[in-house]
């Protein structure tokens, strides 16, 4: 029955031959209408899930920038202990004797909270470990080997004892290592915060 509509001779028959073009135009307006939505409808979508991914993923990315931040500023908290600066907390002590010849020492209770408390606290507890950068991570593992050698030998020390240490090629070593970790996380902190700025 629909099919007599769309044919011409029906409608003239009905001596109304511009209803069929009435119709058809009818007809094609609601379809074009619908086609117009459903590409509107098609666009949005599309630009929503794009829209969707790009803000999914800048959220991701300022979380990973945050935690490496939180990452880099737990360590730079336990870089104190390895500072060469008088301080309470720093495990290697000198003290200047005659002459302008310093003595080093190691205070064992500053040491042995460093490798017991506050390295397993920052790197694996507060999960920093995960988000430093690998050379970073890696120069600061040596150093954490290096004193973990030190613990060992003096592990049954009281906390107060100050062991001196003779081998002045030791403390150049962890003077060093203390350096270029200090020069390498701030640089990367200075990186990241500028980074969180943009």
């Amino acid at each position: 029955m629909i099919y007599l509509w769309l044919n011409i001779d029906f409608w003239k028959d009905l001596n109304h031959p511009e209803g069929w073009a009435i119709l058809i135009g009818g007809l094609l307006t609601a379809i074009g209408t619908v086609l117009a939505v459903m590409f509107a409808a098609f666009l949005t979508y599309r630009y929503t899930l794009k829209h969707s991914k790009i803000v999914h993923n800048a959220n991701i990315q300022a979380d990973i920038l945050k935690r490496r931040i939180d990452a880099l500023e737990q360590l730079w908290g336990l870089l104190g202990y390895m500072s060469f600066a008088e301080s309470d907390t720093a495990i290697i002590r000198w003290r200047e004797e005659q002459k302008g010849e310093k003595k080093y020492y190691v205070h064992i209770g500053n040491l042995r909270h460093f490798i017991l408390t506050e390295v397993n606290q920052a790197i694996y507890q507060k999960h920093a470990g995960l988000h430093i950068a690998k050379d970073i991570r890696d120069a600061f593992f040596d150093y954490r080997g290096s004193l973990m050698g030190l613990y060992m030998r003096y592990q049954n020390e009281t906390d107060d004892a100050l062991i001196q240490i003779k081998n002045l090629n030791l403390v150049d070593k962890y003077r060093d290592a203390y350096n270029q970790l200090n020069k390498a996380v701030k640089k990367e902190l200075e990186a990241c915060y500028k980074q969180q700025k943009l």
